[in-house]
């Protein structure tokens, strides 16, 4: 079977072998369930501490990966207005093919601040 991107994350910190001087700051995962497992390695190893040796953060804010120790950090993205305003840009190009002039939407995500990063 394959290894779940949450214990893919792991088996890659334990095989970093890292120690508290090559820490960075914090991690920013491409995705909650990768940073689930991040999250996971850090904790079974009891080497460093979250957050006080290391931030974690999600970027997707969908959900609080299963079997998280610590609930998740996450920047989340407005993803019904996202819908919103692709589906309009969508309408108006549908219905004004002619006079239509493709645009982009920037959109503000915000951020959700739980027990992986020190306020």
């Amino acid at each position: 079977s394959t290894p779940s991107n949450s214990s893919a994350a792991s088996d890659v910190y334990k095989r970093q072998g890292m120690d508290r001087d090559d820490l960075p700051d914090g991690i920013i995962a491409g995705t909650d369930q990768i940073a689930g497992g991040i999250v996971t390695a850090i904790t079974h190893e009891n080497k460093l501490h979250i957050p006080e040796d290391i931030s974690i953060v999600g970027t997707e804010g969908s959900f609080i990966p299963e079997g998280s120790p610590i609930p998740l950090t996450t920047i989340n993205a407005p993803g019904v207005e996202m819908g919103r305003k692709a589906m309009d840009l969508l309408m108006d190009e549908i219905q004004n093919p002619q006079t239509h002039v493709h645009s982009s939407v920037l959109l503000e995500p915000s951020l959700r601040l739980r027990s992986t990063t020190r306020a």
